[in-house]
């Protein structure tokens, strides 16, 4: 799960690398074609060479998971509140974070007047630490044999770190964004791993996923446009402290 989850960091890490690039040669339709053509090469090439890994034949014995299994699993996972608290944790981290490497190029830009190139630069580092911390989080978790620590601890030491962006010129500014991208990187590990576990069946991994995902996704949506009319409305100041009682809230459902 530590491999896996870097799949988002890595993304944002090389869009906010090479966009700007791209923006500047081609204008912003450039980064939208090449969000396009680099979606459907993925897709065509996924299917060729990605391996499958077929289920085995059940015995002729066993009962189908289809025979009523999956139905009452099905309640059992949207009943199981821990399920949900990962959720939650995971919708409360999404809202900080996707909302602060979405806003932080253009706090720099605009409160401390550097290059939107040299912004986005900037804040990929917080991306880069945080795709390097989920192997990291996923060598720690199973040493201590425990996902909670992983999960809870991060978001409530990040919610200190928000606050402190504010007023941080660009040099503690860049050592705060990759603080908080290191820290980043412990939620995802954690939150994938412990909702396979509460569940108790890896048959019931797939379903899992779905209902962290409620969070996950609900927290992308949320982040940047709840923080960004409070940027409009009452100032940067105002959104960076938002966004710590945000973090501890996932810290205490973790």
């Amino acid at each position: 799960m530590g491999i896996w989850s870097a799949w988002v960091p890595l993304g944002s890490t090389i869009m906010f690398l090479i966009a700007p690039l791209l923006a500047g040669h081609f204008g912003w339709q450039g980064v939208w074609w090449f969000g396009f053509f680099y979606a459907m090469a993925v897709g065509i090439f996924f299917y060729p060479f990605a391996a499958s890994n077929p289920r085995p034949d059940s015995d002729p014995g066993t009962h189908s998971p289809t025979e009523g299994y999956m139905g009452q699993s099905l309640r059992a996972v949207f009943r199981n509140c821990d399920l949900w608290l990962i959720s939650l944790l995971f919708g409360c981290f999404n809202f900080v974070f996707v909302g602060f490497i979405t806003w932080a190029p253009t706090f720099l830009n605009q409160e401390r007047h550097v290059s939107m190139a040299h912004a986005a630069l900037l804040v990929s580092l917080t991306t880069m630490l945080s795709m390097a911390a989920g192997p990291i989080a996923g060598w720690i978790s199973d040493r201590i044999g425990s996902r909670k620590g992983i999960c809870a601890i991060p978001p409530l030491l990040m919610a200190f770190l928000f606050p402190l962006t504010f007023s941080a010129g660009e040099g503690l500014f860049l050592v705060l964004a990759i603080a908080i991208g290191f820290l980043a990187g412990f939620v995802p590990t954690g939150a994938f791993s412990a909702g396979v576990e509460v569940v108790g069946d890896e048959q019931l991994a797939g379903m899992a996923m779905a209902v962290i995902q409620i969070g996950q996704n609900s927290g992308m949506i949320l982040g940047p446009l709840i923080l960004g009319r409070v940027v409009e409305s009452f100032g940067w100041q105002a959104a960076f402290w938002s966004m710590a009682p945000v973090s501890v809230l996932g810290g205490i459902s973790a």
